[in-house]
């Protein structure tokens, strides 16, 4: 997750998965000191806010649906 967050320019990768304390501090205060990963974050959520998450979450299942519901077709068929 952290790969994803530095590779987007929303924060910093800590390579961890339990950071401590004393690795959290700097990366919290370069990310606020640093106006490029505010401007990143605000693009971020002017996109999230465009997105109809309800609905691409139904196409996705629909899509998983009609395709399981092919493949045990073809299957029977075999």
């Amino acid at each position: 997750m952290g790969a994803r967050v530095a590779w987007s320019g929303v924060g910093v990768n800590l390579a961890t998965n339990a950071p401590t304390a004393e690795a959290l501090r700097p990366a919290v205060r370069s990310v606020l000191d640093d106006p490029t990963f505010r401007a990143q974050a605000a693009l971020y959520a002017e996109e999230a806010r465009g997105l109809d998450t309800r609905s691409e979450i139904l196409r996705i299942l629909r899509q998983q649906v009609l395709t399981t519901r092919d493949d045990e077709v073809q299957a029977r068929k075999s």
